[in-house]
C-alpha cells in the first residue's frame, strides 16, 4: 500500500505502518522540510520501506547536492530511486551502457547525468575503485584460511581509511548488473576496515556481500564449496555460453 508524504512522515502515517508493515511510503522530496544529509540521516534511522518522487519540482542545483550528500553518506539507507541514479552515474563515467530500466521515478535526466559526471569525477572515481576492489574481497570470503587474506593484503596496496567513500556502495551488491563494474579492468586495493569492519549499520560488508543478485558472490562460494566445478565453469565462460551453470 503507497502512502504520500513528506519528510518527516507526520506520526499519524508512522502508526499506521506500525499496524501494517505493507505500506510504503512515497515521500515527495521538493515538499519535504528535510533534504539532503538530514533526510539521510532521517530515513536511515527509521529505517521504513520509502520511495522518492518530485523530482519534477526540484532544481538541478538541488539534485546534484542530495546525490553528493548520499555519495559521501557514513549511514546505510534502502532505496532504489538512489540506487539506480547512482548506478547510472557509474556507468556513465565508465563508458558502459546501461541497459536496466527501473520502475521508479529518475532523479536525473540524461543531460543531468552526464554534467554531474563532469563536475564530480574524483567523488565518482572512488566509488568506481571501491567497487572494482570488491573483487579482492571476494577471495577473502573463500573459506576460513587466513593465510589467503593475509597474502591478498600484502600483494595488492592497502587503504585504511574508514572515510574513502560512502557506505551505499554495500546496496548496489543487490543490483544484477553491479557484475560489469566488480569486474572492471582498474586498478584494485585492499581496503582494510571496509573489509574487515562492521561499519555499515552495525554490520560487516560481508552481510551485504552475500546476496541473490551479486553473482561474484555466488560463484566465489559455490567454487570454494565444491558446488560448482571450476574447470567445467571456465570452460563454458569461454564457449561464451548464455547460461552457463556447472551446479550439481
Amino acid at each position: 500500500m503507497i502512502k504520500n508524504t513528506v519528510a518527516p512522515i507526520p506520526i499519524e502515517l508512522l502508526k499506521e505502518y506500525f499496524s501494517d508493515d505493507t505500506i510504503v511510503f512515497n515521500i515527495d522530496y521538493a515538499e519535504s522540510i528535510l533534504k539532503g544529509d538530514k533526510l539521510i540521516t532521517y530515513l536511515s534511522n527509521l529505517d521504513v520501506p520509502s520511495k522518492l518522487t518530485g523530482w519534477d519540482k526540484v532544481s538541478t542545483v538541488d539534485k546534484f547536492s542530495f546525490i553528493k550528500d548520499y555519495m559521501n553518506a557514513k549511514l546505510v539507507i534502502k532505496n532504489y530511486e538512489l540506487e539506480a541514479c547512482v548506478l547510472q552515474i557509474l556507468f556513465e563515467l565508465s563508458y558502459l551502457e546501461f541497459f536496466v530500466r527501473y520502475e521508479c521515478e529518475d532523479i536525473l535526466t540524461r543531460e543531468e547525468i552526464c554534467s554531474f559526471c563532469e563536475d564530480n569525477q574524483d567523488l565518482i572515481q572512488t566509488w568506481l575503485t571501491m567497487l572494482a576492489s570488491c573483487s579482492l574481497y571476494a577471495l577473502t570470503t573463500v573459506g576460513e584460511d587466513n593465510d589467503l587474506c593475509d597474502l591478498i593484503s600484502k600483494e595488492f596496496e592497502t587503504i585504511d581509511d574508514y572515510d574513502y567513500c560512502g557506505v551505499n556502495f554495500v546496496m548496489l551488491f543487490r543490483h544484477e548488473i553491479i557484475q560489469e563494474l566488480l569486474s572492471a579492468d582498474r586498478e584494485v586495493y585492499y581496503f582494510e576496515k571496509q573489509f574487515n569492519e562492521p561499519m555499515f549499520k552495525g554490520q560487516d560488508l560481508f552481510t551485504f556481500w552475500n546476496h541473490e543478485n551479486n553473482t561474484m558472490a555466488i560463484i566465489t562460494w559455490g567454487i570454494s564449496s565444491g558446488e560448482i566445478l571450476h574447470d567445467e565453469f571456465s570452460a563454458n565462460i569461454e564457449k561464451g555460453l548464455d547460461n552457463v551453470s556447472a551446479i550439481r
